[in-house]
């Protein structure tokens, strides 16, 4: 009898047991623990030898037996010979060796070649309306594993980006299946992502990272190149693909639930490839030209993600680990613009002036670029050609000056400081005119004007807020030239403190009372009251806001449409803020008192924040006799979107300052419409007054001094 030691495999558990097996003459017996089975030996099967690895004898009840290799198997039937070619190889460790990375060599470009274009192949069979289901999936488990959050964006925020997301997916092919999602994240971090399907997320901490709305819609234009591209799919199917394979290879059924129920942390995980970003970038690029943007928005989102701290905490999870290269793909989109914008300026400057005129920024953006890379040549033609139909661009006067004055050409560039030390309203290009023009020798303290004027009556100006110190000499000088009486700085400006309210508020109230005067008090009076809403209840920003929009979602698509226009006004109103002048007349009254007897008679604050009386919309001025304050807001070329000027800004601000000096000394108001002092209801109205006093406020004023020279007798 022969004995053989080693181990049994029943066939039904991945585990084996001590077992011996006994041979008599035609009859092997099998012993694992308590179990005892007999079998014919002709019906037993012995694995052909691989090297020197352990050999199994195929029982037939389908479990196996394994032992070490001695020549006892010989004799027992086999599966197939052992000997000749296929042992010789198995004997020689370098002929194996050769197979195998013959072997992993085609396994690799399987992998790196073949899965990417099967996957590719079954992709472009799999309409992405049938992707949708798995888009659903994915986002709910994000959702419900609290990968994602409850957005906390204002609804007119998410509004605006929306309609631009739906501007950019308005002419493509699968248009109707996008869908934008805004969620918070603390896990992902600054974040966005394109589903299966067409949904595309974007993170409330990527809204916070962007500072505009083209950056975000150009990470959008990025995530909708991934999904017109089936980028998101193909990932899937080749991650998928060899998780199935790994788990058909080790016959375990948890590996290849894992492929299949992993998809969200696959997504959440997954890098896409150099190929892939390259594609979806390209795409981007170009379809934010066909909507009017440019990549630089992209190049400008990228290279903040890629230094802000909110990614680093993401880690793993953040936009810069799924998508990454950021450095590299923030510049290859500053070329895109550039090369771009090149186009573009190369036509204009081939084109008539009035069409460049039109298009101008095109002409200085490049120039500020050309700047940038140290292209000064360049640059300097180009500030050159675009000041020849817009010479009014301050900042770009300034920009060509340091540019000459850096490649000496020291005439022109002073000519052009000149022209900005003159005109500039912004304190930061006077001080550049002024440096320039000092170094080069140019700059000489212009003469004092001398006026005669009345020093027994005295202003004091206080800035408030930050105002430019050439305006307020400026106005001052000529307000003692119009008023023959004495005006000083004071070397102590007044904190800007909080402001009073935003401007959504007067945005908000206009339009209830723009509805009112089109519907009538009666007819407004019962749509408030089939809204669930009270007269007097609409007193409040919040309850007006709330009105405004229950009305519109009770007006169909006009209600729409008309919701669309009215957020866009309360989004541009959104960083406008306003002081109330009564408060301000009351604080200046408390930190400057006036002194009986003292010549100085009043003083006026000087502000360069917005302010308003009451339910006024603005208010340029307000005074009683001691105290006033003036904004130079509304006169700016910045508020009204015209070029910097000094001269003009200042002869507004001297109208303002006619009227609320004289208020300061008591006198009342003028109703002659040729007068400085004349009541202006808006900048035109201002602009149209002259700038000085009409005969009868002059002979007022001439009476104020004269009854107080009379006193001090």
């Amino acid at each position: 009898m022969t004995s053989l030691e080693g181990h049994y495999f029943d066939g039904l558990r991945p585990v084996s047991v001590p077992a011996g097996l006994d041979f008599s003459s035609e009859e092997a017996t099998l012993t694992a623990g308590t179990a005892l089975e007999r079998f014919t030996v002709s019906h037993l099967k012995v694995s052909p030898r691989i090297g020197s690895t352990d050999r199994f004898i195929s029982l037939p009840n389908g479990g196996q037996f394994a032992c070490a290799d001695n020549a006892f198997l010989d004799s027992l039937p086999q599966e197939s010979r052992s000997e000749g070619p296929v042992a010789w190889l198995e004997e020689r460790w370098y002929v194996a060796l050769a197979s195998i990375v013959i072997v992993f060599s085609t396994l690799l470009a399987g992998y790196f070649y073949g899965l990417p274009a099967l996957a590719e192949r079954i992709v472009a069979h799999i309409p992405i309306q049938a992707e949708q289901s798995l888009g659903n999936q994915t986002l709910s488990w994000f959702d419900q594993n609290k990968w994602l959050k409850p957005t906390a964006i204002d609804s007119i925020t998410r509004t605006t980006i929306r309609d631009g997301f739906e501007g950019l997916c308005k002419d493509l092919p699968s248009r109707d299946c996008y869908r934008l999602e805004f969620r918070s994240s603390q896990v992902l971090g600054p974040n966005a992502m394109a589903l299966p399907g067409g949904i595309v997320v974007i993170t409330d901490e990527m809204l916070k990272v962007a500072v505009s709305r083209e950056e975000v819609l150009a990470v959008l234009a990025h995530e909708i190149g991934h999904v017109e591209l089936r980028h998101t799919l193909r990932g899937i199917l080749q991650n998928s693909v060899v998780g199935a394979a790994a788990a058909l290879v080790t016959s375990d059924a948890a590996t290849l639930s894992a492929a299949v129920v992993g998809l969200p942390m696959l997504l959440a995980r997954t890098k896409y490839s150099r190929e892939f970003e390259t594609a979806a970038d390209e795409y981007a690029f170009k379809l934010l030209r066909q909507k009017g943007y440019s990549p630089t928005a992209f190049a400008a989102i990228m290279e903040r993600l890629a230094k802000g701290k909110e990614a680093k905490q993401a880690g793993l999870f953040a936009y810069v680990s799924s998508h990454p290269m950021t450095k590299e793909r923030a510049e290859r989109a500053r070329e895109a613009a550039t090369h771009d914008l090149e186009a573009d300026v190369a036509k204009l400057l081939q084109g008539d002036q009035v069409l460049m005129r039109r298009e101008i920024n095109k002409v200085f953006s490049l120039a500020n670029i050309y700047t940038g890379e140290g292209k000064d040549d360049k640059a300097i033609h180009l500030y050159e050609k675009a000041l020849e139909v817009n010479a009014s661009n301050i900042p770009m006067q300034m920009e060509l000056a340091s540019l000459l004055a850096k490649h000496g050409r020291m005439s022109e560039a002073v000519n052009k400081a000149h022209l900005v030390h003159e005109l500039a309203e912004d304190g930061d290009l006077i001080h550049k005119a002024e440096t320039l023009l000092k170094n080069a020798g140019y700059l000489e303290n212009p003469p004092v004007p001398v006026h005669e004027v009345d020093r027994n009556v005295e202003i004091e100006l206080i800035p408030h807020g930050d105002v430019n110190t050439r305006i307020l000499v400026s106005l001052r000088e000529k307000l003692e030239e119009r008023m023959k009486i004495s005006f000083t700085i004071s070397p102590k400006s007044m904190e800007i403190g909080r402001p009073d309210r935003s401007y959504k508020e007067v945005v908000a109230r206009d339009y209830i009372e723009s509805l009112k005067k089109k519907l009538g008090d009666e007819k407004f009076s019962s749509i408030v009251s089939e809204l669930g809403f009270r007269m007097d209840g609409l007193n409040t920003y919040e309850n007006r806001l709330k009105f405004i929009h229950e009305l519109f979602d009770h007006s169909g698509p006009e209600g729409q449409k008309a919701r669309e226009i009215f957020d866009a006004k309360l989004k541009e109103a959104e960083s406008m803020t306003q002081y109330d002048d009564a408060r301000l007349l009351r604080e200046i009254g408390t930190a400057f008192p006036l002194t009986q007897g003292s010549n100085l008679k009043g003083y006026l604050a000087v502000s360069s924040e917005d302010i308003y009386e009451g339910e006024s919309r603005f208010r340029f001025g307000a005074a009683l006799p001691g105290y006033g304050v003036m904004s130079l807001h509304r006169f700016s070329g910045e508020f009204n979107k015209e070029d910097q000027n000094r001269p003009k800004l200042v002869n507004r601000a001297l109208k303002q300052a006619l009227s609320s000096a004289n208020f300061i000394l008591g006198i009342p108001r003028c109703t002659n419409p040729n007068c400085a002092r004349a009541y202006p209801s808006t900048l035109q109205e201002l602009d149209q007054k002259p700038d000085t006093l009409c005969p009868l406020c002059e002979e007022r004023l001439l009476a104020y001094r004269r009854a107080l020279a009379d006193q001090n007798k």
